[in-house]
């Protein structure tokens, strides 16, 4: 697999299993800005370091696709998985 192709992976996986906690915040209006404020730290927490494996040419396209992966993943299993529980 390409860097790329794992970076999205990763990703994917950790937007999924924020999505999951995300759901157990939804108690109040402090967990619920909780809840939007651990991804985004994760997500902040994580791309630093994946930053040093790609070219430079391919930073923005790292920092654009998988923040959309992440965000979108995230969002849409968070939903998911209001709505089930």
């Amino acid at each position: 697999m390409k860097i790329d192709q794992v970076v999205v992976a990763i990703y994917v996986l950790l937007g999924a299993a924020l999505g999951l906690v995300s759901n157990y915040f939804n108690k109040n209006l402090a967990s619920l800005i909780l809840a939007f404020i651990i991804p985004l730290a994760v997500y902040l927490i994580t791309v630093f370091p994946l930053i040093k494996f790609v070219k430079q040419k391919k930073r923005k396209w790292l920092i654009q696709n998988s923040l959309m992966a992440f965000f979108l993943i995230w969002f849409i299993v968070w939903i998911i998985a209001h709505n089930v529980m």
